[in-house]
């Protein structure tokens, strides 16, 4: 029988309350998540841990979200094509178009409705799964 994987992403938010939330709505669906507060933080985690996705604030503070990923897209990593999910408060700055054309998989607005959550969660599995298999052959 072949092993499975539990699905675990990484929440890359200042505001500790709002990755609380996700971790707990993560949890709901089984999965594990883990949480950094800083794009270092970040870094290191991807560095040391294969995640399923990346969700991350897009503003946050001295470094928007979407600097955080171009630096993750042109790294020589093993990271560099996880699925990243932005979630945002500030649409002026960060809508939808402007994040995907930034590189961003998916786009959440804050405050986040429960089923766009769970449908980009699930697009971030089944890419997961998707490109792991391309990756075996």
């Amino acid at each position: 029988m072949a092993q499975t994987t539990v699905p675990k992403f990484l929440i890359l938010d200042s505001s500790s309350v709002c990755a609380r939330l996700l971790t707990i709505r993560l949890s709901h669906l089984r999965y594990h998540a883990d949480v950094s507060a800083t794009p270092e933080e970040a870094f290191a985690s991807l560095a040391d841990t294969p995640y399923t996705a990346l969700i991350m604030e897009c503003n946050l503070g001295r470094i928007s979200g979407l600097e955080i990923l171009r630096t993750i897209r042109t790294s020589n990593t093993n990271y560099r094509h996880i699925y990243a999910i932005a979630q945002t408060a500030d649409l002026i700055a960060f809508p939808r178009a402007v994040c995907l054309g930034a590189g961003m998989n998916d786009h959440l607005d804050k405050p986040i409705r429960l089923p766009a959550l769970y449908a980009s969660i699930h697009r971030a599995v089944a890419y997961a799964e998707k490109h792991n298999a391309i990756l075996a052959s």
